[in-house]
Parts: C-alpha cells; structure tokens; sequence
C-alpha cells in the first residue's frame, strides 16, 4: 500500500509547485485490494488536492491501520466544502458551486468512480472540510486476511526525487 502511495507521489513529484508529504504507519501495511482500481482512486484524490490547492502548499497523504481497516487521508489546504455540498461531490457530473467560476477543468466525474471503485473492494470514501483546517479525503478499505498489521508509530517521508 505505501508503495503505491510512493508511485503515485513520484508521478505528481515533477509536475507540481506544491510539496506532498507521505505519512504512514508502517511499510508492511497489508491490503488485499485490485492494485489497479487503487492507483486510480489514489491519483484522482491526488490530482485533485492540488488543483484544489492554493500554490507552494503542502498536500498530505497518510495510511494508517485502524482495526480491521486501513485508512487512506488525502488532505489539502484548498477551499471549505459545505456540508450540503459533501454528499454531492460522489455524484456524476457534480462540480462545488466555487469550481464554476474558476479555470480548474474537469467533468465531474472522478469521485464518482473512485467511490464505485472503493465500494467495489469493499470499502468506503468520505470528505471532511473545515474552514480553519482545509479537507481530506478518506478512504477506508478491510485489511490483509493474513493479520500482518504495522505498528502503530508514524514514520514521515518525503520524496525528494
């Protein structure tokens, strides 16, 4: 999983003004999970924390195992979602009423597939926004079958390829 995580990262690395830091709780975090289906959801969330995201700011992503789980967090500093707004960001073709009148392109369709793409494996997506603390994406997804849980103490990366 961490490994994917660092693949997708090293895609963004090259082509972005913001940096984006990798937070997890250990390399040995096991997913039984389509690789595919996951990179996809991972590079949507990535690809949009930073067009969402004011220039030369950090975006987060972290793993982490939380009892039969392992969480996925894609956080940026960009703009407060609604909570009226929330549910609908997993609609087709839905667009937040700020990206209307703003150059960011897209056709409202990402976060769509990403959560047929999360449901599909079992999992589940969610969005968290504030004002004061910006947003982040969640993914929650079952764990290995095979008990092979990292611990729990934070190690930090940075890509600085």
């Amino acid at each position: 999983m961490v490994g994917l995580c660092r693949e997708v990262i090293s895609y963004f690395d090259t082509l972005t003004n913001h940096e984006i830091v990798l937070i997890y709780s250990s390399d040995q975090i096991i997913i039984q999970i389509d690789e595919d289906r996951l990179y996809q959801v991972l590079f949507n969330l990535i690809s949009n924390a930073l067009q969402y995201s004011p220039a030369h700011t950090t975006v987060r992503v972290e793993v982490c195992t939380k009892k039969e789980e392992v969480l996925l967090a894609v956080h940026n500093d960009g703009s407060f979602i609604a909570p009226e707004q929330q549910e609908q960001l997993f609609e087709p073709f839905y667009r937040g009423d700020h990206v209307w009148h703003s150059a960011i392109t897209g056709w409202g369709l990402g976060l769509t597939i990403s959560k047929y793409m999360v449901e599909q494996q079992g999992g589940r997506i969610w969005v968290e926004s504030s004002e004061q603390q910006g947003t982040t994406f969640w993914v929650a997804l079952p764990s290995g079958s095979d008990g092979k849980q990292g611990k729990e103490t934070l190690a930090q990366e940075r890509n600085t390829s």
